[in-house]
């Protein structure tokens, strides 16, 4: 012990590694939460920082400890402590969940196409899930925000909401667009989230038809873009019955036909070329 005096040997136990650890709540719907940390050396000076930015604002209080205060939508951050150490710094870090989390995102489902087709004879072609990871499925809200109908995937028609998170998409027809945009929200311990916005894209399609107006209670417009003509009309409902059918002169351009007679239900249109059928989707409201 030659040449080691009792301040050193002192000195030398103070600075063993530490436990030091961030106290304070794991998570917080609104308002604010004070956090601080045990065991902090007599004298020793804590920076606090908090990532990302935008979720809390971050304040340090006189007795070392830090007052998060949540100002926007909700998330995860991660508070992290710098203590200073004999000669080194400690660092320790606190995740704390803020508000009600919306990580959520648009997944296909029933078909390997990650795009919403603009004219399909399947419902199963334009059915979407959403996936909520680390968080609740239910319950969940989605609503159109441009270009597209949404409903729920066991519903006949579009609604405003729908609140599962297997849910169909009917691009509008009367609208071009190369992307659809959904809003949703979920609800967790905290409330309801803030509304997220999500695109989808839509499928390039070939269909040479124009149909109007799409909704429609009554007569019905179809013309074609292009030299194909239109030989015969067809409207299917969901499981492929039809419903309504007219033949028409060989070479016609324009037709108009009368849907008021259908229950409001969205409903398969199909046009015959001479050649080929082509399909969309038509709504009778």
């Amino acid at each position: 012990m030659q040449g080691i005096t009792p301040n050193d040997l002192n000195c030398s136990s103070q600075c063993q590694p530490s436990g030091f650890s961030i106290n304070g709540s794991q998570a917080f719907c609104s308002g604010s939460q004070n956090y601080s940390v045990n065991d902090v050396p007599t004298g020793a000076n804590i920076s606090w920082s908090v990532s990302p930015y935008g979720i809390v604002t971050l304040a340090t209080n006189p007795d070392k400890s830090v007052t998060l205060t949540k100002v926007n939508d909700g998330g995860i951050v991660t508070l992290t402590a710098s203590i200073p150490f004999c000669n080194s710094t400690a660092t320790v870090s606190k995740q704390i969940t803020v508000g009600s989390i919306n990580n959520v995102s648009v997944i296909k489902h029933m078909s390997s196409e990650q795009c919403v087709k603009q004219y399909t004879s399947s419902l199963n072609d334009n059915t979407f899930v959403i996936s909520n990871p680390g968080g609740s499925t239910y319950p969940l809200e989605i609503q159109n925000v441009s270009g597209a109908l949404v409903h729920n995937i066991n519903s006949p028609y579009p609604s405003t909401t729908v609140t599962t998170p297997i849910f169909h998409i009917m691009k509008d027809p009367n609208v071009s667009a190369t992307t659809i945009y959904i809003q949703v929200r979920v609800a967790g311990n905290c409330g309801w989230s803030g509304w997220k916005t999500i695109g989808i894209p839509v499928c390039q399609s070939s269909f040479m038809y124009t149909v109007s107006p799409n909704p429609s209670h009554g007569n019905v417009s179809v013309k074609s873009k292009s030299a194909k003509p239109i030989d015969e009309i067809r409207i299917k409902d969901k499981l492929g019955n039809i419903k309504l059918s007219s033949k028409l002169s060989k070479g016609t351009k324009e037709a108009v036909f009368d849907i008021s007679t259908l229950p409001a239900d969205v409903y398969f249109i199909e046009i015959f070329d001479g050649k080929e059928w082509s399909t969309s989707t038509i709504i009778k409201n």
